[in-house]
């Protein structure tokens, strides 16, 4: 909650979280509130990425037959979730043809070597 209250290192949209002397400022007061002057920064980044890891993790589909998962939610998140509209997931591209992506290269489902791992080949 300490963070929360601090709106200078997570609220990306105010004009004042690029402010370095401000958001030093913030983390100062973090860590004298709680006795870890160091520490407070890194604390807060591993609980964001756990946030957003946990985030993705739920939200991935699983295949159809597939085994329920025994995974409970993160015991964190409630508190978390004031960032969400913060550590939306991007869109991500990739370089590799569309037929090589979904495991078929050619007709009917074959692979083409187009689309096979190239293993070198070391000549002595």
């Amino acid at each position: 909650m300490a963070v929360f209250r601090r709106p200078v290192l997570w609220h990306m949209r105010i004009d004042i979280y690029r402010d370095k002397n401000k958001t030093n400022q913030a983390w100062k007061e973090i860590g004298e509130e709680f006795g870890l002057p160091e520490k407070t920064k890194k604390r807060w980044r591993d609980l964001r990425d756990r946030y957003v890891r946990e985030r993705r993790e739920a939200s991935e589909t699983t295949a159809s037959g597939s085994a329920a998962s025994n995974r409970r939610p993160w015991c964190h998140a409630g508190l978390m979730a004031f960032i969400d509209p913060f550590v939306a997931s991007r869109m991500t591209t990739s370089n590799m043809p569309e037929s090589c992506e979904n495991g078929r290269g050619g007709l009917e489902g074959q692979r083409t070597n187009s689309c096979d791992l190239v293993t070198p080949v070391l000549l002595i």
